[in-house]
């Protein structure tokens, strides 16, 4: 690793919590850039760093804003944050957030049609997740307001 760099995370290795935020996106930056082109997991910036999840979260939005193409990713076995250095990179990081942003589409979709009065009603006309949580034990009778269970026998 070039002794600037070594230099730099030494001088940066633990950051108060009380420091400034540019010193705080410093210590990420840095911390990324000497890894390169490895990723770095979340829980491990966060122990180099001293950062809380908040101010990690924090600097490396302010460091996109400034341009850097820091990404992340959430492959198994292959997850954490690092600065694409090729188009290549990038796309693959840019692809990924793509893909994110459908499934927590299709999760808000699901959560605005959802019902907090009649989930447990709904699961009850599902027969194989019904049959999973024990339809043999539980009796569903839909009220007012949601539903009742009740014990249909006593092992």
């Amino acid at each position: 690793m070039h002794e600037l760099i070594k230099r730099k995370l030494k001088s940066l290795e633990r950051i108060d919590k009380n420091e400034s935020n540019d010193k705080k996106d410093a210590a990420v930056l840095w911390k990324l850039a000497a890894v390169k082109p490895n990723k770095v997991a979340r829980k491990d910036l966060l122990k180099i760093s001293g950062l809380s999840d908040r101010d990690l979260y924090t600097s490396i939005e302010s460091l996109r804003q400034l341009g850097v193409p820091i990404m992340a990713s959430r492959t198994v076995g292959n997850s954490g944050y690092y600065i694409a250095t090729t188009p290549e990179m990038l796309s693959h990081g840019v692809s990924q957030y793509r893909q994110q942003i459908q499934t927590q589409q299709h999760n808000l979709q699901l959560l605005e049609k959802s019902s907090v009065n009649h989930w447990l009603q709904n699961i009850s006309n599902d027969r194989s997740v019904w049959g999973a949580l024990g339809s043999d034990l539980f009796d569903v009778q839909p009220t007012a307001d949601g539903a009742k269970i009740s014990v249909k026998k006593v092992l």
